[in-house]
């Protein structure tokens, strides 16, 4: 919180910071929120939840604009290359919305960009780690909310999801789907063990919300969530990892793992293991699960085949609920969300940030940017993830990787890959910061 404090008794920076961090800590409160989810569709009417939505977006196209007129580094980011595609890709898929399909596709296209532009001036005016904190604030917020509900409110805090003709679980939902709350929970675990390493909260504030939000995660059972949050971390803390002791420990646990499978395979008990996993792995604990993916094989090949009937220009954004009513309404990959809301071209252009994640993971000096580009990486191929009629905390972290990309300037040696430079914790694009913004995390 140390950076926060500096920004408001700043009185230069007072009212922009203040300004910038409730609306993202707002956003990232409200974003996963769909009371329709509990009725077997999404919302797509005006109720209350939705005006606030749209009022957050008017008011954050405000102050994106703000930013785009004042600062020239927010409109070099806007120009570089992954700003340039990302206009492309919005602009791809208004094109889609020719299709009729789905009448809010435009707003949708423009409500999404607005954001983009509004997340590269957070940055600027914030500096990432507050910005971090922002969604940190306002993930917290909903992850109390949708403990609270889940115990004492489950008619509306538990989602049940129907796993087969007979069989139902019951999930974490907080008035929205649980997969979209566990994204946020995920994405709340990064930046709070990342806040932590900066020493911008500390170990007795991260410790009892860092076991909220497992514990969260855990009842919203969505396991892509986990896996993709779990690698993160690891990333996040490579460097503790790839050292001496590190590399012991993990040749150790490797070998006590290959002793363990070769014990179960003497004693013939192996079967009974994988039965044991897969029922701890499967919501149904039958195997098919595993095989199809929780049936998203199936969603991806009815996902192909409507791309293939339009391909040039797709559907339009938040298509898929109308073209997927019976699977999920959803296509569960990112590539295949963009291709349905702006064709081939826009899925190709996914791609194109799916592989400069891959590169930011192995070549970013700034390990939150590695942990947080992994965790997309791993999102991406299971989940829609990004585009979301209302952008959430998985799109708001993708916007800011975008806009880290735009940012660029010389990095520490590698030696000090665990600090962070000057745009990426600057406010206002003061250039070099002061000396206390440079913590090292690795000290």
């Amino acid at each position: 919180m140390n950076s926060f404090v500096r920004l408001l008794q700043d009185t230069s920076t007072r009212l922009p910071a203040a300004f910038f961090f409730t609306l993202v800590a707002l956003q990232a409160f409200f974003a996963p929120y769909d009371f329709g989810i509990y009725h077997g569709k999404t919302s797509d009417g005006m109720d209350g939840i939705v005006v606030v939505k749209l009022a957050l977006a008017a008011i954050c196209f405000l102050g994106g604009t703000w930013g785009f007129f004042t600062f020239a580094a927010v409109r070099a980011v806007l120009g570089s290359v992954s700003g340039l595609f990302f206009a492309a890709l919005i602009v791809l898929t208004m094109l889609g919305a020719s299709s009729g399909v789905a009448m809010e596709s435009i707003p949708i296209s423009l409500i999404n960009y607005t954001f983009f532009v509004f997340v590269v001036t957070a940055i600027h005016v914030l500096g990432f780690r507050v910005f971090g904190l922002a969604l940190t604030t306002g993930i917290a917020f909903t992850a109390i909310m949708a403990t609270f509900l889940f115990y004492f409110i489950p008619e509306v805090g538990v989602f049940s999801e129907a796993i087969s003709a007979r069989e139902t679980v019951d999930r974490l939902g907080g008035v929205g789907h649980p997969n979209s709350t566990a994204r946020a929970l995920s994405i709340v675990c990064i930046l709070v063990l990342f806040l932590w390493r900066t020493r911008e909260i500390p170990w007795w504030i991260c410790i009892p919300f860092l076991v909220l939000f497992c514990w969260d995660a855990t009842l919203a059972k969505s396991r892509t969530a986990i896996a993709a949050g779990t690698a993160a971390v690891v990333m996040l803390f490579i460097d503790k990892v790839v050292t001496r002791p590190g590399i012991a420990v993990m040749l150790l646990v490797f070998l006590s793992g290959l002793a363990g499978c070769f014990v179960l395979f003497a004693t013939g008990r192996d079967q009974r293991l994988v039965d044991q996993l897969v029922g701890r792995i499967a919501k149904s604990g039958d195997k098919s699960e595993i095989v199809t993916v929780t049936g998203r094989v199936e969603i991806w090949s009815e996902a192909i085949a409507i791309i293939a009937q339009r391909p040039l220009l797709g559907y339009g954004l938040s298509s898929a609920p109308k073209l997927l009513p019976d699977f999920g309404q959803s296509t569960h990959n990112a590539f295949l969300n963009a291709a349905m809301g702006g064709g081939v071209l826009a899925g190709f252009i996914m791609v194109g940030f799916f592989i400069k994640l891959c590169w930011d993971v192995l070549d970013s000096p700034h390990f939150a940017i590695r942990a947080f580009c992994m965790y997309l990486l791993l999102s991406f191929l299971l989940e829609d993830t990004v585009l979301d009629m209302f952008p959430g905390p998985g799109s708001l972290i993708w916007f800011a990787c975008i806009a880290l990309h735009g940012m660029t300037i010389p990095v520490p040696p590698i030696g000090e890959a665990g600090r962070f430079s000057a745009k990426f914790d600057a406010p206002l694009g003061t250039g070099s910061p002061p000396s206390k913004l440079m913590l090292d995390p690795t000290q």
